[in-house]
């Protein structure tokens, strides 16, 4: 789930891996009442969505998506300026062929350059943005740490001095 202030209001992007859809919830000014949901459909045909991430590119809104069946692939929703735009579909495909079953990912601006990892059933990998978050990434395996048991989520990534963490 992302949730996101726009316009006074909040919102939310949520994936249904079962019928392989995007659903855009509108909570309102706040969350006292349950909110009206608006199913996007599979926009991005998308393969067992079950990962998101939406990240702002300079102004630029870019959604990543893990599709983690059938052809095991990324998908990436250019929005635009906004996220309630309707978004181009990329599909960056099994990026460097060296995704199995990838679960959930997430991106950061780290120093001059972007970086993300993505955790999938044989352990975690890094995404490298050379060219920029327009462009595919490259891949490389970073392996099990942790003796991970087929993982399914990543929390955001923080810092405690110059050591950076999740979970």
């Amino acid at each position: 789930l992302h949730i996101f202030h726009l316009y006074n209001n909040w919102f939310g992007f949520t994936l249904n891996s079962e019928n392989q859809t995007l659903t855009r919830f509108d909570f309102g000014i706040d969350f006292s009442a349950p909110p009206s949901a608006t199913n996007l459909g599979n926009i991005g045909n998308f393969s067992g969505p079950t990962g998101i991430f939406a990240i702002n590119d300079n102004g630029f809104w870019r959604v990543f998506i893990t599709n983690s069946v059938y052809g095991t692939k990324f998908t990436r929703l250019d929005f635009g300026s906004s996220l309630l735009n309707a978004p181009q579909v990329v599909d960056l495909g099994n990026i460097d062929n060296l995704f199995i079953r990838p679960r959930d990912l997430i991106i950061m601006k780290f120093c001059d350059e972007t970086v993300g990892f993505v955790v999938d059933s044989t352990g975690i990998e890094k995404l490298t943005f050379k060219d920029g978050l327009g462009q595919p990434p490259q891949a490389e395996m970073i392996g099990n740490v942790g003796g991970l048991d087929f993982p399914h989520s990543i929390s955001r990534i923080f810092r405690v001095g110059s050591d950076l963490f999740c979970f």
